[in-house]
């Protein structure tokens, strides 16, 4: 009886997973770039997202219980993102900019030399750059009119005036995507073609997943945290955020230091950091676990690989610095804990950038304090699912902490939730499809909202600290049911 309902159980959650994919394909192409932006699905989507994280929550929670078989997460998986390959982006737009650095790096240029609007100004002949910088400005732009679809692809590019911030992996990986898809081919086309290609990360992560399974002696079933995410599946199969790639790298390389490979362990960090900086963070946990001769071995290999990555595309060196300072001093969106620290630093000084310093220095310090205990308490010793747990705390705290509470920056974490010990944590996932009300309120109440100048900061003072505070207040409630049942 109860293998029965246990059945059952898990056939309505993949039916229910598969109808919220096939919601989103449909709502997805109402998305239409440059029309009207207020007439935008936006509620409807966020709506099924909730629902889809409601059902993730009771997913996850009946997957430490009673795991689910194999053969019906994988292919439900698989089902799941086929659904979605073909969707429009919702509300997202990060993708173009892949494509124009991959267009650009394939026509032998430096990526980082120039931002997007510096292009137009120069094709605009509004701007005087320096004669060292006129003959690739004039690449870029018979780039730009080489055809319909790259000056397509160009005008969509969002943040403008920064140029590219990616690290060169990652630009290996959009000139791999220019080189295979012909520049001829519409902008929704290359969408999907490069959502094909983060699809191979993204499944590969998921094979990733179950031999950290089988090395940590966790029953496979427990894959399905990842594979029936809604999370996974909103960023990365249909807004084609390129976070599937370091991902990939971060579980292989984070695989090889658990079984104590030191070298393959360096060489993996060393990748997953030339694609997205933020593995380093654990890079010291996994030292730790491996002992001081295969941890030598491990930054050997670390630096040999990184090195050529962290020295590419010379010419554009010092703007690429530029762009990630002027990134780090001033970005922020969906940031709670952040958000708090700054007002705090408010109270203490006038200043304009005194506050944000603050808050920097103060996420800096913890992070780093986070980071050294979880090293310190972690031995070459420790069992698997010990490394890949406090892994796993210090890549969420980041987030957490961090002034970018971007959905797609929690999937990092999403391969490392079946070695947590708070449940607490399977409802985050959920609460970031939260973030997408920010864009209807911004533009279905241009000129402000609830005595606020301007609705983005209602979303940021108030529907924030909700968003998060659940999730807060779900961890809180648990530590202390834990503390009282001891």
């Amino acid at each position: 009886m109860h293998e029965n309902q246990n059945r059952r159980f898990w056939l309505i959650a993949a039916a229910g997973l598969l109808l919220g994919s096939g919601a989103l394909l449909g709502y997805s192409f109402q998305f239409v770039h440059g029309e009207d932006y207020a007439s935008r699905p936006i509620i409807p989507v966020t709506l099924v997202l909730l629902f889809l994280g409601a059902l993730y929550f009771a997913v996850a929670l009946r997957a430490f219980a009673s795991p689910p078989p194999l053969r019906i997460v994988i292919p439900v998986a698989i089902l799941a993102r086929a659904v979605l390959l073909p969707s429009t982006p919702i509300q997202e737009d990060d993708i173009y900019r892949y494509i124009w650095d991959g267009r650009v790096t394939a026509a032998g240029l430096d990526p980082y030399r120039f931002s997007p609007a510096e292009i137009e100004r120069f094709e605009a002949e509004s701007s005087a750059p320096s004669w060292h910088d006129v003959p690739a400005l004039l690449r870029l732009v018979e780039l730009n009119r080489s055809e319909p679809s790259v000056g397509e692809v160009f005008k969509r590019i969002n943040n403008r005036d920064f140029a590219t911030i990616y690290p060169a992996l990652s630009q290996v990986m959009f000139r791999l995507h220019a080189l295979v898809t012909p520049a001829a081919w519409s902008p929704a086309a290359q969408v999907i073609a490069w959502k094909a290609i983060l699809a191979v990360f993204d499944l590969a992560t998921l094979a990733a997943l179950l031999f950290l399974l089988r090395l940590s002696g966790k029953p496979y079933g427990l894959c399905v945290l990842y594979a029936w995410c809604p999370l996974i599946l909103k960023e990365i199969t249909n807004s084609g955020h390129m976070d599937a790639i370091p991902t990939f790298l971060l579980v292989v390389a984070l695989g090889a230091g658990t079984r104590g490979l030191g070298s393959s362990c360096g060489l993996g960090f060393a990748t997953a950091v030339a694609a997205k900086f933020y593995a380093v963070l654990v890079f010291p946990v996994v030292l730790r676990a491996l002992g001081l001769r295969r941890a030598l071995l491990a930054a050997l290999g670390c630096a040999v690989l990184a090195t050529p990555f962290l020295l590419a595309f010379p010419e554009g060196a010092a703007r690429r610095s530029r762009t990630l300072r002027e990134f780090a001093w001033t970005w922020a969106n969906n940031d709670a804990v952040f958000s708090w620290i700054e007002s705090v630093g408010a109270a203490f000084s006038d200043a304009e950038d005194t506050p944000r310093a603050m808050a920097l220095g103060a996420v800096l310090v913890l992070l780093t304090a986070l980071t050294a205990v979880a090293a310190w308490r972690t031995t070459s010793g420790s069992p698997p699912t010990d490394v890949l747990r406090r892994s796993f705390l210090v890549l969420a705290f980041a987030f957490l902490l961090g002034p970018l509470g971007f959905p797609w920056y929690f999937t990092w974490c999403i391969p490392l939730l079946p070695f947590t010990r708070q449940r607490a944590w399977f409802l985050l996932p959920g609460l970031l499809a939260i973030y997408y009300l920010r864009f209807w309120l911004d533009y279905q109440f241009p000129h402000g909202f609830a005595g606020f100048e301007e609705a983005t900061e209602f979303f940021d003072r108030v529907v924030v600290p909700i968003e998060f505070g659940i999730f807060y207040a779900a961890m809180a409630g648990e530590l202390a049911w834990r503390w009282w049942k001891r």
